[in-house]
């Protein structure tokens, strides 16, 4: 196993909520139910998996005011982040404003919301009955900040305003009691979760558009910036090394994936047209070019920004040197977040690019091609881990089951619109998704697969 659960904190815990009625919610009884006690940064934990321990059983769907772009599941509670309706946009309107919404675990019902002057865009996190987010917008010329609330009645504690905000999730240090967050300004902040005071406070040298810090069972921060991706240790307030690739940009776009020896992240690089040309199969290449023109705005002028190769690496995280990388394919610019999220299960490391719009699976040790697979559509963020599938919600608003060990989809539904970078989690039982057109659904994962690999024809998920 390549992750570990920090402390008493972050082991299993009774829940202890009253659940509210609602129609379509199933109890599992909650104070028989275990779920995670804290979520200490995105995803709730540093494989990227998406997969967290317990016995949580129920079906629901909520339907939020605007798109989710943050859910954690804690101690009874479901939290979500919201961004603005028109986040995905290229044009905007004046309000940009994000939401914390708490609601119970077993019924959907919402206990409280709170508002925040822009875009949370990463998981909120919780640790000792405080919930804490994040919230900014890109492009990164908006204030934003982080804010800590009380993690049962939504009463604020505290509010640290940052200039050009903070997209990505924060993570927290349980063994310092340390809050770490970074943002568009590139300056990575330790701070008093209690107080929201600065501990520390040091320049990373580059913006940190929506790579969310992970941080290891030693106090270890690892984030990308641009073209590098550093290590920083909050017990000594140091950087311990830092990566630059020669050549490939926006490594801070993802969160990186960690093993006990290896950081995963990946990164773009700018192809011609004609060597995306000699690249591609021809039906692709005219595909992507059409794509690329209409995102353009038809301009032909445009035509060397056009097509980009995605890479995969593989980071020592001893001393920050690249192990291996590995080429996954070439397609068309993708605006805004071309996150290719890398994801850790057992021996292996698995990513789908949305610049290619293929999911790829490699030996985590040696970076030895294991299997491709292209996709319908594109998808962006990470797969969701459970045994041997692999799923994916995508643009297409279809989830995708695919096998682990060889790549072949064995299963599709369809979850009525499109999927924003925002994976699914399972907790328990329970599978958790969020769809862009604001509904969060809730319901048993084994009856999600179920519908769908039921029949060729893709049924409806929820």
């Amino acid at each position: 196993m390549y992750w570990q659960l920090r402390h008493s904190a972050v082991a299993f815990i009774f829940a202890v909520a009253t659940p509210i009625g609602h129609p379509l919610a199933q109890n599992a009884g909650p104070r028989s139910t275990t779920m995670p006690a804290s979520w200490l940064q995105l995803r709730g934990g540093i494989d990227n998996a998406g997969r967290r321990p317990g016995s949580l059983n129920v079906t629901w769907r909520f339907k939020a005011p605007r798109p989710v772009r943050g859910l954690s599941v804690v101690d009874g509670i479901v939290l979500l982040g919201t961004e603005s309706p028109d986040a995905a946009a290229s044009a905007r309107g004046p309000d940009q404003r994000g939401f914390l919404i708490a609601l119970d675990v077993f019924t959907g019902a919402r206990l409280w919301q709170h508002e925040v002057s822009n875009w949370i865009h990463g998981d909120p996190v919780v640790f000792g009955g405080r919930a804490f987010a994040t919230y900014g917008s890109y492009p990164m010329r908006t204030p934003g900040g982080v804010t800590a609330l009380d993690l049962k009645s939504g009463n604020p504690f505290w509010s640290l305003p940052v200039d050009m905000g903070i997209m990505p999730a924060a993570a927290l240090d349980s063994a310092t009691r340390t809050l770490v967050v970074a943002g568009g300004d590139g300056i990575i902040r330790m701070l008093d979760p209690q107080t929201g005071s600065v501990k520390r406070a040091a320049p990373m040298g580059s913006p940190n558009a929506m790579a969310s810090p992970r941080i290891d069972d030693g106090g270890v921060v690892y984030l990308g910036a641009d073209a590098s991706l550093v290590s920083y240790s909050v017990k000594a307030g140091t950087f311990q090394w830092t990566y630059k690739s020669p050549n490939l940009v926006e490594l801070g776009t993802p969160p990186p994936a960690i093993t006990d020896t290896v950081i995963f992240t990946e990164g773009t690089e700018a192809l011609s047209v004609w060597q995306a040309l000699r690249n591609l199969p021809l039906q692709r290449f005219v595909e992507f070019g059409r794509e690329a023109y209409d995102l353009s705005g038809n301009r032909f002028s445009t035509r060397s920004m056009w097509f980009k190769e995605q890479w995969l690496l593989a980071i020592d995280r001893r001393d920050g040197h690249l192990m291996w990388q590995q080429p996954l394919g070439v397609g068309r610019i993708v605006l805004r977040n071309n996150s290719g999220t890398p994801v850790v299960s057992d021996n292996r490391v698995f990513i789908s690019s949305p610049v290619s719009r293929i999911v790829s699976a490699f030996d985590a040790a040696t970076g030895r091609p294991l299997w491709k697979q292209p996709l319908d559509a594109m998808h962006v963020g990470a797969v969701t881990v459970v045994d041997n599938d692999l799923i994916l919600g995508d643009h297409n608003g279809d989830i995708i089951l695919l096998r682990g060990s060889d790549g072949v989809r064995v299963g599709r539904c369809h979850a009525g619109a499109p999927f924003s970078p925002t994976a699914p989690v399972i907790v328990g039982k329970t599978f958790f998704a969020a769809t862009r057109d604001g509904w969060v659904y809730a319901t048993p994962y084994d009856s999600l697969r179920s519908r769908a690999t039921r029949s060729a024809a893709p049924a409806s998920c929820f």
